[in-house]
Parts: C-alpha cells; structure tokens; sequence
C-alpha cells in the first residue's frame, strides 16, 4: 500500500483516475481512498505518438485518444471519474467581483461575459469554468 499526503479527491471519495499526458508518455493512475490510506487500484504509460503534441498543445487528438484509450484498456482501470492537470501557461486565470445573491443562470451568463474581455481567443476555441 501506498501512503500519500492527504488531499481531497473531492466531496466523495470514490475511485478517481489521474491522468498526466506529455510529449513523451501518457500515464494514467487509479487511486482509491479508505481508512485514510490511498491506494493505487491501477497504472499504466503509454509512448505518446509521434508528432501529436507540439509546443504542449495536441494537435492529433485521434492519436492521443486512442493512446489514452490502450492505456485505459491495458490499466484495467474501473472509475469513471478522472483528473487531468494542464500546465500553468496554458491557463488563464481571473477573479472577478460578483454579487453573491445571484442565481446559478445568472452566475453562467456573467461568468461568459466576463470571459468574453478577459480571454484573448475567441471564444469557440477556449474551454472554461467557473
């Protein structure tokens, strides 16, 4: 048994997946948590095919998927959840004041708004959250 620190997996602590995709290997891990103890359930690292990422960005995403999918397979990996980490320069990150009495409809339309000046891409091509 692996002993890590202790980090929140989140509200539950169901079966979550880590998976951690770079120019030379997609690794995948499964981590399930009890008695305040993770545990390793699954692991596997696939290579990365050639020229599907460049400069950190995927430009084969068919290519990467189906690596992801034989290391899912090979893994044998049985959560549904997963984390996925990007680096910190392919992130853009803002706090912006909002009123906390706003409704959940009106707390995505200012979010978009807001987005909409900050984010120097259009829109279509950014994947964002709040």
């Amino acid at each position: 048994m692996l002993k890590l620190p202790k980090i929140s997996l989140g509200r539950s602590y169901s079966p979550l997946i880590g998976l951690d995709i770079t120019t030379s290997s997609i690794k995948l891990i499964e981590l399930s948590h009890s008695g305040g103890q993770y545990r390793v359930e699954a692991y596997a690292a696939e290579p990365t095919p050639h020229n599907s990422i460049n400069e950190k960005a995927i430009v084969d995403a068919a290519a990467v998927g189906d690596a992801i999918r034989r290391a899912v397979k090979r893994s044998g990996v049985r959560a549904r959840e997963c984390a996925v980490a990007i680096s910190g320069d392919a992130a853009i990150t803002k706090s912006v004041q909002m009123p906390k009495n706003l409704s959940d409809a009106e707390l995505e339309q200012q979010t978009e708004m807001q987005a909409d000046q900050y984010i120097p891409f259009p829109m279509k091509e950014v994947s964002y959250d709040f």
